[in-house]
């Protein structure tokens, strides 16, 4: 037991204070970073959003569709099925299409009021 105590007894500190000599200006350094961010990649995040929307609305539709015809085909006595498949996929598609353009709306006039206070 008291080998245990001795191993961990230690009362040395470590001194990790920085050896920089300049003082760090944590405003302008953090904003040159977050500008840079902001107009990489992600300058038009909100219209890819927008594009985005638009193609998971028409795929969801598309597809479908695409089930609804293979469902009919395999009998004629599923057609009340493939319509309300049809149905459910169109208004799934325009829900997705209405949430996740949303989302790339606010993105943008979220953008457009930081460049008008930018001003």
């Amino acid at each position: 037991m008291n080998e245990d105590k001795d191993i961990f007894s230690t009362d040395d500190f470590v001194d990790i204070t920085s050896s920089s000599n300049g003082e760090y200006d944590s405003k302008t350094h953090i904003g040159e970073y977050a500008e840079k961010y902001g107009n990489g990649i992600f300058k038009n995040l909100g219209t890819i959003i927008k594009f985005i929307a638009f193609l998971i609305c028409f795929s969801v539709i598309i597809l479908s569709f695409v089930a609804a015809y293979f469902i009919f085909n395999f009998n004629a006595l599923f057609a009340t099925v493939a319509a309300g498949i049809i149905l459910f996929g169109t208004i799934l598609g325009v829900i997705l299409l209405f949430l996740i353009y949303g989302i790339g709306h606010i993105i943008c006039q979220n953008n457009e009021i930081l460049s008008r206070l930018k001003k």
